[in-house]
């Protein structure tokens, strides 16, 4: 919250952005199918299943709809003008970013920021670059240098199982209100009901 202001919204996919990829935006929709992203490990990397993600890994967030990559590169973005945020299916090295996060493990309820590992630019929103027609409503969301308020996410609660090995988690930011952005994650168990307090630490999949 900052200034009384407080929004939800999720990030999600909509076409058209000024390299021609898919367009990352945030949204106040708290349960919007189209917002979920699974967690990876970064280009060439692995990791084992079940281990907590340390901070400074480099991982690679996957768009479980259209199975693109959360990605970055230097294109300006079209309201901030700063470096675009994508959706791309190319797999390469600009779906890498790093997870800035203090003590050991990322973890719910702390501040993570996710730099982007080609550029060193971090994932943000501001709700000063709303966009109008044909996406009223749906705020910017770019890669600036620089960390800030509008720069830092928080891990919170798993909220909802869908399938076997399957759930999804959600993190809110710190800057203007409670964004949401879900993440995809595996833990081998099966709910079909609304849920908190399950997991406390992301973990490789």
């Amino acid at each position: 919250m900052v200034n009384g202001i407080t929004l939800e919204i999720i990030l999600i996919i909509s076409k058209g952005s000024g390299s021609g990829q898919q367009s990352v935006t945030a949204f106040p929709e708290a349960n919007d199918a189209n917002s979920l992203w699974l967690v990876e490990a970064g280009s060439g990397l692995k990791c084992k299943r079940g281990e907590p993600v340390p901070c400074g890994s480099i991982i690679r967030l996957k768009h479980v709809n259209t199975r693109s990559y959360l990605h970055s590169h230097a294109h300006q973005s079209p309201l901030s003008r700063q470096q675009e945020v994508s959706c791309y299916d190319g797999q390469d090295s600009g779906d890498d970013w790093k997870v800035e996060c203090d003590g050991q493990y990322w973890t719910r309820e702390n501040v993570v920021q996710l730099a982007h590992q080609d550029t060193s630019a971090y994932l943000s929103s501001s709700d000063r670059y709303q966009f109008g027609q044909p996406i009223p409503g749906q705020l910017e969301v770019a890669a600036v240098k620089g960390s800030s308020k509008n720069t830092q996410w928080v891990a919170q609660v798993s909220l909802l199982f869908l399938s076997l090995y399957s759930f999804f988690f959600l993190i809110h930011t710190y800057n203007i209100g409670r964004y949401l952005f879900c993440f995809h994650l595996s833990n081998g168990l099966c709910y079909s009901q609304w849920c908190r307090n399950v997991f406390f630490d992301f973990m490789c999949i």
